[in-house]
């Protein structure tokens, strides 16, 4: 690492960076390094991606929120040294504790809402809120908002894909269209449930069957659940992004159900036994686009491959040529790989091994759990590897194919060219 940080340990690991602990020796503050994986720099995408989150950090500051202070090179490898929270993150925290009492809940939403609002309001939209890019200080303070791997400005043109988790992507998002605001919002509406619950609704199976649920199935409430919190779930899961509430309104009307939520019983945590969904009657209102999976030579192995959330990428809609219109989902589709950047073409993988490997331990299981979900795809997720990580039998996940890199892109700048204009501190 460049001489004016002191390097410690590593704190967390994910698919595309490795975080760790260090020491600014000119201020003696702590500091957290996010440094770009080797592997992950052999790919333009994450290596564009990592840039862009660069420079979208660097013209924010806000307390519910992970800041950048600078940028630096280790190993001659580009790193972010942003603030260094110390705690955990919130997926950590509830696959260790369960869920959390109902008031608690909405003041962990209310502030996450608070950091959306600010996002939005300078125009851009995160793209990837779920429990995993939540951080929880030790300390009791605000919780921030971290990873803006996927995270991108309004206006500033349409992406060849759009990377999602499958768990809490919005239904326009999952039709091919581009994460807005109200797409940040309904990734927090799910949240909130798994908050008070211990798991999102619409979890189980194969991810392209996650996927569709969000378009074709309605949350179910659970049981205890306060009926004053109810109708703000079903706002921000609404199928239209523009009937969802703004940030700050939710913020505001998280708030005002604290009091009457003070003092209610933490739920009992939901089993994959229990319906949590059930489909909407009719057809469905939103026509889901064909998922592009990409196995990356990036992909993160034991632990991380039992523990991070996993994205898909989904090409935009409009992009793809006129062809056969989207598979529905069903236990075959996970053997299929949509080529983005361009055209709908579909190739089958050849092997049965990697079928497996995509389609996950159990996939007929309700409930795949922690430790048997669908393997990540492409994931920007960071992975606790310190002393309180979680512990994990899983095998190192094997690479199932080549990276599918947009055709259409022509070359992408280095890494050098795409870091924002900022001083280096190193």
């Amino acid at each position: 690492m460049a001489e004016r940080y002191e390097r410690g340990e590593e704190i967390a690991r994910g698919a595309v960076g490795a975080v760790w602990r260090a020491v600014d020796r000119q201020t003696g503050e702590p500091v957290a390094v996010k440094v770009l994986r080797p592997e992950a720099a052999a790919e333009p995408e994450l290596v564009a991606g990592f840039a862009a989150e660069a420079e979208i950090l660097a013209a924010l500051d806000h307390p519910g929120i992970v800041g950048l202070r600078g940028t630096t090179m280790v190993d001659g490898a580009p790193g972010l040294v942003l603030d260094l929270v110390e705690g955990e993150d919130l997926r950590h925290r509830l696959r260790r504790d369960g869920p959390v009492p109902p008031a608690i809940a909405a003041h962990i939403a209310a502030q996450v809402a608070d950091a959306l609002a600010y996002l939005h309001g300078r125009g851009v939209v995160h793209g990837d809120i779920k429990p995993a890019n939540l951080l929880v200080p030790a300390d009791g303070g605000r919780v921030r908002v971290a990873d803006f791997g996927v995270a991108r400005r309004l206006g500033a043109g349409r992406p060849a894909v759009i990377h999602a988790t499958p768990e809490y992507v919005a239904p326009e998002v999952v039709a091919g269209e581009p994460a807005g605001p109200g797409a940040d919002v309904y990734a927090l509406g799910i949240v909130l449930y798994e908050l008070l619950t211990g798991r999102s609704p619409y979890r189980g199976g194969q991810p392209t069957q996650v996927l569709a649920r969000h378009t074709t199935c309605t949350p179910v409430p659970p049981p205890g659940l306060p009926a004053v919190v109810w109708p703000v779930i079903e706002d921000c899961l609404a199928t239209a992004p523009d009937q969802r509430p703004a940030a700050g309104l939710l913020a505001a009307r998280l708030r005002g159900l604290e009091p009457a939520l003070d003092g209610a019983p933490t739920l009992a945590p939901l089993g994959g036994d229990q319906v949590t969904w059930w489909p909407r009657p009719g057809r469905p209102t939103v026509a889901r686009a064909p998922v592009a999976w990409v196995p990356l030579r990036a992909a993160p192995v034991s632990p991380a491959s039992a523990y991070a959330g996993g994205l898909v990428a989904i090409p935009l809609a409009g992009l793809a040529r006129s062809g056969p219109t989207p598979v529905e989902p069903g236990p075959d589709l996970h053997r299929r790989v949509a080529l983005f950047g361009g055209g709908v073409a579909v190739v089958t993988l050849v092997v049965v091994a990697a079928v497996a490997l995509i389609g996950g331990r159990g996939a007929s299981a309700p409930d795949a759990g922690p430790e048997g979900r669908s393997p990540t795809v492409v994931s920007q997720t960071t992975v606790p590897t310190g002393p309180s990580a979680p512990t994990s039998t899983a095998t190192a996940q094997p690479d199932v194919g080549e990276a599918l890199v947009p055709p259409d892109l022509g070359p992408l700048p280095g890494i050098g060219d795409l870091m924002p204009s900022m001083p280096p501190t190193t």
